[in-house]
């Protein structure tokens, strides 16, 4: 359902339908962007890029899907057939994609029927074929046999237009670049431990929108660039949270990492329920509690989403009650929009305080997705395990393996209970 909207100040609405809405606003600028706003839980998403182009007085067409439904559909061909026309009207002398994860797919998608000069992807996402990406199949499942009927239309492109590509060489996206490579030469602005969300990597550390202003200059210095984000990792959110994670096996180490970012952003939501992680990790679950405590205090229901969940997991994990933090469970248990991984982290929560049977309520929410990741069937077939439930249990692991047979714990726990199995008349 198309959920109202105010369009931004200034902008002119293009398209205004019940899956999409596009809007331009013409600063008269030599260049022309057109952004795609990625997926967002809870959707819709907003549109992508605005105050960045505001804030430059740059030209630009933003599009955003209300459903999560990648660009795909009989509406997004109107939505296409409005900005060829704003484009023709507008005249730029440089048209710009720029779309990032759900958002760069709407890129390559349009490239073919736009024609820029210039693409700029983050966390690229370039074939939807189930052999290459599962990962959010659940949105666009029912619109595959339209993606099936165009994809000769959306690659290999017309042409090789000049790309650049924002990704984590050592994440899963690294396999879309490698399709670009096969008919185009992008530009590689790699950013190692950003795993797919590279532009809130950009954004922690200060340097988004100085990138990005290079990015959209004639010639393009990914040597300057590349300096940028190396020079800013040390006030960066998300490189210093990586990096505590790594060093887990290493706790004294992990701790330093922690104090330091705590130090250097003492405000910072993730980074203190990260330390209050670690702490009840460590058996200061008072130290732990007191650190969720301030944040609630301080941020209120803005600290609701993953990582505090994580927190609240790693707490009851370490032995703690749930009546010590009852104020932030009441978020969980409301009607409050989530997440997916939310939800399944409030799953493995209940897991741990031993209430199976909320936990495997949490955990149907989350099924309803339709999940094909095998951490997920890992978790339900934990739950089912606890339920007495051990038959279901081992296909929820069976699952797993199929999913990711070189994923070791899915392995350890099918054997695990085909033991159990064995010993049952």
């Amino acid at each position: 359902m198309k959920m109202p909207v105010s369009f931004p100040a200034g902008t002119v609405p293009l398209h205004d339908g019940p899956r999409y809405q596009a809007i331009l606003r013409d600063f008269g600028s030599d260049i022309l962007l057109v952004t795609f706003a990625e997926r967002k839980e809870p959707k819709p998403a907003d549109f992508f890029g605005v105050r960045l182009m505001e804030k430059e007085g740059l030209s630009y067409i933003a599009v955003r899907s209300l459903e999560n439904d990648w660009y795909l559909g009989p509406e997004v061909d109107q939505v296409f057939a409005a900005i060829k026309e704003a484009i023709a009207r507008v005249a730029p002398k440089r048209l710009i994609l720029f779309g990032y994860s759900m958002g760069s797919f709407g890129a390559v998608r349009a490239a073919n029927i736009l024609n820029p000069d210039r693409i700029i992807i983050g966390g690229p996402i370039v074939s939807l074929d189930l052999n290459i990406e599962r990962r959010w199949l659940s949105d666009y499942r029912e619109l595959l046999p339209y993606y099936e009927e165009r994809i000769s239309e959306i690659i290999p492109w017309k042409k090789c237009y000049e790309t650049v590509v924002i990704f984590d060489p050592d994440y899963e996206d690294a396999k879309h670049v490698s399709i670009i490579e096969e008919f185009a030469n992008p530009h590689r602005l790699e950013i190692p431990d950003a795993g797919h969300f590279v532009l809130t990597y950009l954004r922690d550390s200060g340097v988004l929108g100085k990138i990005m202003r290079k990015l959209f200059e004639d010639d393009i210095d990914l040597v300057s660039v590349q300096r940028m984000i190396r020079s800013a990792r040390k006030t960066n959110r998300s490189y210093l949270l990586t990096l505590a994670n790594r060093l887990a096996r290493r706790p004294k180490l992990q701790r330093r990492v922690l104090d330091y970012a705590q130090r250097s952003m003492p405000d910072d939501v993730d980074i203190n329920l990260a330390k209050a992680a670690y702490l009840a990790q460590h058996g200061d679950l008072e130290g732990a509690r007191a650190g969720i405590a301030r944040m609630f205090a301080e941020k209120g229901d803005r600290i609701f989403g993953v990582p505090l969940a994580k927190t609240i997991t790693a707490f009851a994990s370490g032995g703690g009650s749930p009546d010590d933090i009852a104020d932030v469970l009441a978020l969980f248990r409301s009607n409050r929009p989530r997440s997916r991984e939310t939800q399944l982290w409030y799953a493995r929560f209940l897991r741990q305080i031993g209430a199976f049977d909320e936990a495997y309520a949490a955990h149907e929410q989350f099924m309803s997705g339709d999940t094909f990741e095998a951490h997920a069937h890992i978790e339900r077939g934990l739950i089912l395990e606890h339920r007495k439930q051990i038959h279901a249990a081992r296909d929820s692991f069976r699952r797993a393996v199929e999913l990711a047979p070189d994923f070791r714990p899915g392995h350890q726990h099918l054997r695990r209970v085909e033991r159990v199995l064995l010993t049952l008349p």
